[in-house]
């Protein structure tokens, strides 16, 4: 054992990493629409939706991190978090032929301590069908929208899984829904 190089492990100070924006009670429901979120538009959405194919959804960055991360396990308690927030960006590739949408989750407590934060983030790549130029408020909207609802369901195994690889209380992350075209 001489022979390994060891170093020791730095522990996490006391302020923690930026929190993803938050997007609702999770209590009794998914995402709401935050501030930032552009409105919903169905056209906009639409016009990416006809000429797109999801051609892969990836993790790209996961991160679970306990209150009780000592020796012997302490008392976590029954807390669910309070909210989930999220981080949106996107982008395609100078020929439109391809979309690539980034979106990090994270568990929010409204108060401490936290008995543990999960976050993900991941990536949607989508092929786009050749026609004219998409616009950036039509690529904003469907990744806003479709992007996320595409990706909430992996978020949610993500989190159910990760609570139940750890001996957390588990709970179900409700569906995500999106709102409807009026008409």
């Amino acid at each position: 054992m001489n022979d390994v190089p060891t170093r020791p492990i730095q522990r996490r100070s006391a302020a923690r990493s930026r929190k993803v924006a938050p997007v609702g009670p999770s209590k009794d429901r998914a995402p709401s629409s935050p501030a930032n979120f552009p409105q919903f538009d169905a056209s906009l959405v639409g016009a990416v939706a006809a000429r797109v194919q999801i051609a892969a959804i990836e993790l790209v960055k996961a991160q679970f991190t306990r209150v009780d991360d000592d020796h012997f396990q302490g008392a976590v308690g029954e807390r669910k978090p309070d909210r989930y927030g999220l981080e949106v960006s996107w982008q395609a590739n100078e020929n439109q032929r391809l979309l690539s949408c980034l979106i990090e989750f994270g568990t929010i407590f409204d108060a401490p301590p936290e008995p543990f934060e999960i976050r993900a983030s991941f990536r949607l790549l989508y092929e786009i069908q050749p026609g004219d130029p998409l616009t950036d408020a039509q690529l904003g909207n469907f990744t806003y929208w479709n992007a996320l609802f595409n990706a909430w369901p992996y978020w949610r195994e993500y989190l159910s899984s990760t609570l139940n690889r750890a001996h957390l209380p588990r709970f179900v992350v409700p569906v995500m829904g999106v709102p409807r075209a009026s008409g």
